[in-house]
């Protein structure tokens, strides 16, 4: 069948923990829609994203094939074993790898839980638990009334399977004590808002926090930087937009923040603000390696367009663009950024903007090659040049960092899997 993660056909074999989902059903139409992994477009002059297949959106390992596949029983979800809050363990471990994860994380921080995580894989009573994982230990957390029912309670509500340990030596890996295991503080977040900036970027990030992860965020429109006391705030979210309203005055305030230890975090077009101000300081060599070789690409393009026919000429320009084209990115497991991933990510580009790789900082996810193209729409001059990109870098500045998102990790809300990055960003990487 088609394997959704290499884009080729394979032999593969049906577990018994499997999941079939059949298109012989009364919703047979609606379940090759969201499972369709080559929409056939009739024209690829579109409005819209031409690829939403939900195995890319949810990060899943999946097979689509032709020939029908009887399933054994009707699919029932697991039983769940609740954690008991009568264990009395020294620290509970909870996995880092989907978004019910970090809900869990933002349930413990508001009940003023402390919390730690782990920057390397470890080892503990015959358990991995992979770079990433929560570790919620009793020391620190003395002066919380109900330390276990609150913890219990929270991953019983959400059926997170919570591991136990008695001890704070491990087996293999670092111990709960070294400075390997961080402490997540919890983030003061502040989005920004305004006229040029993108209502559903923004709308996208407003309810993920209000709705989804119930987790407290300011506002705080464009206008309102040059009077804002940014020290209030450990994270600054930049949705995609058009930032040239912030004229010297609020660059270097805002380049202030950053160097005294600010976290600063850009998302698909407002990258653009940092490639065009190399007077900012912060980015001056994002986007220098393409800027000459777009240049030449504009000016090609504008002379082939200038003689075509005028019908033709639409046709043309659509060669330079992604239009909901899917790729995957491969991530970087070490680092922060990539915790939880394991190893990929499906991006959804609905830009042809190409970032090269930070000279200085971590590349944390890459599209090193053309042919990580999954499905959807990408002009043939575009994606001839998407190999060796950025999609998702950090760079320190001072005691700072700037987060880079090249694409949006939850577009439309819908695209699951970029959400647990997203997090990754605000509340594990230092």
């Amino acid at each position: 069948g088609f394997d959704y993660g290499t884009g080729r056909i394979v032999s593969f074999e049906v577990a018994g923990s499997d999941i079939i989902v059949s298109a012989f059903q009364p919703k047979s139409v609606l379940t090759q829609v969201l499972f369709e992994p080559e929409p056939t477009l009739d024209d690829s002059v579109t409005y819209d994203i031409t690829s939403w297949s939900l195995p890319y959106a949810f990060g899943l390992d999946a097979f689509a094939v032709e020939s029908r596949i009887e399933a054994q029983q009707e699919y029932i979800p697991g039983t769940f074993e609740p954690v008991q809050a009568d264990q009395k363990p020294l620290a509970y471990l909870a996995p880092w790898n989907a978004g019910k994860h970090v809900v869990f994380l933002a349930a413990l921080l508001r009940e003023g839980i402390r919390v730690r995580y782990a920057e390397y894989a470890f080892e503990t009573g015959g358990e991995h638990y992979p770079a990433g994982s929560l570790i919620i230990t009793r020391g620190g957390n003395e002066y919380i009334r109900n330390f276990d029912e609150k913890v219990a309670g929270l991953a019983n509500k959400m059926a997170i399977r919570l591991g136990t340990s008695t001890s704070g030596l491990v087996d293999k890996g670092p111990d709960f004590g070294s400075s390997r295991v961080k402490t997540v503080f919890p983030p003061k977040i502040a989005l920004f808002s305004g006229e040029d900036i993108s209502s559903l970027n923004f709308g996208e990030i407003w309810h993920y926090f209000e709705q989804e992860l119930e987790y407290p965020i300011s506002i705080l429109n464009l206008d309102q930087i040059a009077s804002a006391d940014l020290d209030k705030y450990t994270i600054l979210i930049m949705p995609s937009g058009d930032y040239e309203a912030w004229g010297e005055k609020e660059r270097k305030k805002l380049h202030r923040w950053v160097k005294s230890g600010g976290k600063l975090l850009a998302i698909e077009a407002a990258l653009e603000f940092f490639s065009e101000h190399e007077d900012f300081g912060l980015a001056e060599y994002l986007n220098q390696e393409e800027k000459n070789a777009q240049q030449d690409r504009d000016r090609k393009t504008a002379e082939t367009e200038r003689t075509a026919p005028y019908q033709d000429r639409e046709r043309l320009a659509i060669s330079d663009q992604a239009i909901g084209a899917v790729f995957e990115v491969a991530m970087d497991t070490t680092y922060a950024l990539g915790f939880g991933t394991g190893g990929k990510f499906y991006t959804l580009r609905n830009s042809s903007q190409r970032y090269a790789y930070l000279k200085e900082g971590v590349n944390a996810g890459i599209i090193p090659t053309a042919d990580r193209h999954r499905t959807g729409f990408i002009g043939y001059r575009a994606k001839s040049r998407i190999g060796n990109s950025m999609v998702f870098g950090v760079e320190s500045v001072g005691e700072g960092k700037i987060i880079y998102m090249a694409d949006n990790p939850i577009f439309r809300g819908f695209w699951e899997n970029g959400k647990l990055i997203l997090s990754n960003a605000l509340f594990l990487v230092q």
